[in-house]
């Protein structure tokens, strides 16, 4: 199979457009907690346009939401980053989760990565969830629908392990042949790859690969 072919990725199919739209609509709710917020526009001109509608609203000191920023080849986009005294600010992730889990930490670090390299001075790192024991009785609390845990720490212990798997997948865009790394349970983890039946097809249903 060639490298750097998207169009190759199956489309989602209603499962996982299901999940999509709910992890959105977490989304839209957390951000009820900073009611003084602004969301950057989805214009269709690409992550410039993004990136341009990030810088114009950071002196304005109010929360941001779908900040983008862009640095050496690499893109993010922030749930939320809220602006702390006069230079700093807390990067918030919203997940449609029951707590945060490892994968979520790696994600946050390879936000706080990319908005360090712009230049922005960031304080905290959090993870804002769903709290389970939350029971709603007439209209949606928001400040008891979440949790927020604060992931500094995590995140700093990993800071060079994200620097270099950013390393390693660059090498692997611009290698001229598709790296040979073996099927197993890694396609499973942290996610379903999309493209697992195909690096499967030649698995047999009742093959020994079944038992892991």
């Amino acid at each position: 199979m060639c490298h750097n072919v998207p169009e190759q990725i199956p489309v989602p199919d209603v499962s996982e457009l299901a999940a999509m739209e709910q992890g959105r609509t977490v989304g839209r709710l957390a951000r009820n907690l900073f009611p003084e917020g602004i969301k950057i526009a989805n214009e269709p001109n690409g992550p410039e346009d993004f990136c341009t509608q990030t810088e114009n609203c950071l002196d304005r000191r109010v929360p941001i939401f779908e900040a983008a920023f862009f640095s050496k080849g690499l893109f993010a986009r922030a749930d939320i980053m809220n602006p702390v005294g006069d230079e700093e600010w807390d990067l918030y992730e919203v997940k449609a989760a029951a707590d945060v889990k490892e994968e979520h930490i790696w994600d946050v670090a390879f936000q706080a990565q990319i908005v360090a390299a712009v230049g922005l001075k960031l304080r905290r790192c959090h993870v804002i969830h769903i709290d389970t024991e939350y029971v709603r009785k007439e209209a949606i609390n928001i400040s008891e629908l979440f949790q927020v845990k604060d992931v500094t720490t995590s995140v700093l212990h990993i800071r060079a392990e994200v620097t270099e798997a950013a390393e390693k997948i660059f090498k692997i865009i611009h290698q001229e042949t598709c790296p040979q790394i073996p099927i197993g349970p890694r396609c499973d983890d942290p996610i379903s790859c999309p493209l697992k039946k195909e690096c499967w097809s030649s698995i047999k249903n009742d093959s020994v690969t079944t038992l892991y």
